[in-house]
Parts: C-alpha cells; sequence; structure tokens
C-alpha cells in the first residue's frame, strides 16, 4: 500500500506538472483496470483444507456470519477498530501531504513527486519489512499478546512527530519529521492483518479479511481524506490557506484513540493466554 501511495504521488506529481491532472489521474488509474481484468480472466479459486476432524463444508461463510463471529471475539473487535482508525489517519495523511507541502511550503508537484514520495516508499517498507520481523520476534517470545503492544508503542513513537509535521513552518524540516512519522506509523497493517487471520476460524479467515478490509475502505478510506476537506473548508475563514494545516492536526487527534484500541486487546489477548 505505501509503495502503491508512493508511487501514486511520484507519478502523478510528475505527470501533473508536465501535462495536467486529468492526465495524471487516467494515467495512474489504467494500469488498475488491467490489472483487474487479468486477475478475473487467469486467476483461479484455490482449494481450501477443512477444520481438522471435521467434514468439508459445501457452502462459504457469508459475510452476516462473518461480522456476527468477529463480533464474538472482543480482541478480533479491538484490531479491526485500530487498524481502521489508523489508516484513516494514514489515508488522510497520505492524501494530503501534498497538498500540504505545496499549500504551506510552496513546493510544486515536482518536488513533491521526485523528493517527498521516494521518501515515503522507504520510510513504509522499511516499516513494514521491519515491524513484521520485530512482531514475530516478540510473539515467539512473549505470545501474540505482544503484536498489537509494539505496534501501540510504534504508533506513540509516531505521534509527536506527526504533531510536529503539522506545525513547523521550514519546509525541509518537515520533510524530514514526515519521514519519521511515516517509518513509525506504518508499522500497523502487517501485523494487524496477521493477528486477525491467527483470531479467525479456518473457514472465516477470508471471511474475516474481506470485512476488515470492507471497514478500513468505507470508514478509513472513504470517511478520513473527506473528512480533513471538510474540516479545512470549516477552517477557512480563520486560518486562510493555512486551514489544511489545522485540519490534518485534527485528524492525528485520533491516533491515541487508536492507540487505546491495540492497547485493549493485547490486554484480551493476555488474559486469554493465561486461561488457556
Amino acid at each position: 500500500m505505501t509503495l502503491g501511495a508512493a508511487a501514486g504521488q511520484m507519478f502523478g506529481g510528475n505527470l501533473t506538472y508536465f501535462f495536467d491532472w486529468r492526465t495524471a489521474f487516467i494515467a495512474i488509474g489504467l494500469p488498475g483496470v488491467i490489472l483487474a481484468i487479468v486477475v478475473k480472466l487467469f486467476a483461479t479459486e484455490p482449494m481450501r483444507k477443512a477444520e481438522p476432524g471435521a467434514v468439508e463444508a459445501t457452502r462459504m461463510p457469508s459475510i452476516r456470519e462473518g461480522f456476527r463471529s468477529i463480533f464474538a471475539d472482543r480482541a478480533a473487535v479491538w484490531l479491526v477498530a485500530g487498524v481502521t482508525l489508523t489508516s484513516m489517519i494514514g489515508y488522510a495523511l497520505t492524501g494530503w501531504t501534498p497538498a500540504y507541502l505545496i499549500r504551506s511550503f510552496g513546493l510544486n508537484t515536482l518536488q513533491v513527486g521526485n523528493i517527498v514520495a521516494p521518501l515515503l516508499a522507504v520510510a513504509g517498507v522499511a516499516s513494514g519489512l521491519g515491524s513484521g520481523w520485530l512482531a514475530n520476534r516478540l510473539a515467539d517470545k512473549y505470545g501474540m499478546q505482544a503484536q498489537p503492544l509494539m505496534i501501540a508503542g510504534l504508533k506513540t513513537l509516531a505521534l509527536p512527530f506527526l504533531i510536529i509535521f503539522y506545525l513547523v513552518d521550514d519546509a525541509w524540516m518537515a520533510v524530514g519529521v514526515y519521514f519519521i512519522a511515516v517509518l513509525f506509523q506504518s508499522c500497523y497493517l502487517g501485523p494487524t492483518f496477521a493477528m486477525i487471520q491467527t483470531l479467525a476460524p479456518l473457514r472465516m479467515r477470508a471471511v474475516w479479511a474481506a470485512i476488515t478490509l470492507l471497514v478500513i475502505n468505507l470508514i478509513g478510506l472513504g470517511i478520513g481524506p473527506t473528512l480533513v476537506g471538510v474540516i479545512s473548508d470549516l477552517f477557512e475563514p480563520r486560518f486562510g490557506d493555512q486551514s489544511l494545516r489545522y485540519a490534518l492536526l485534527v485528524i492525528a487527534a485520533f491516533t491515541p484513540i487508536a492507540i487505546g484500541c491495540y492497547w485493549r486487546a493485547s490486554v484480551i489477548l493476555r488474559r486469554r493466554a493465561a486461561v488457556a
């Protein structure tokens, strides 16, 4: 996801600078359409195994059954809440950062595409790989309850850098702080999906993953960037062209709630492990 966002900013920034935003939208969106057609034509559904000692089911679980089974697992509920809030913050950060840097610091789309986007890619990949490795090590040593606690801790480290990013007045200091914020902020996705897949019943794994992605996209992607735009418009009479800065700061204020969700999941998993 981070590589996709970075590639979109990189190519989009260059195309917008040399052509226009309509051309950028078409050029960035077209590969996804082609990929969807290829997957539809050539991807095949894999065979699934049954639960140990059970008869292979002929009917796949429904979305309603998936929601019911998730709500029956309190740890899963808190994990889905945490990943949804974190995604909302992340989508707002990624989606509006180019406009913020252009509006507040005078950067152009070429600078955003060729300087900021590569930093986003490096930080995102390093965070994804590093957090996955660390989550495995912690789970092996302390149990799965250590993984959501790790995410909560890294997000706590990210928060002050996120706040500084929205408050500094120097463009290159902002870019440097942005790199550190993304490095800590992007730690959540891989470990969260791994935990959700571990908690899910065997026949529910695909459904749980689909539901998690559905909630992430409806709330995280649907509400996060849109809410920033609404708040920015409301702030514009008071803050002028700096309204986007404070709108993004409002969204960043949801971070402690997301941290609390992961902490709560860790508490439940620890209690579950103690009685197992």
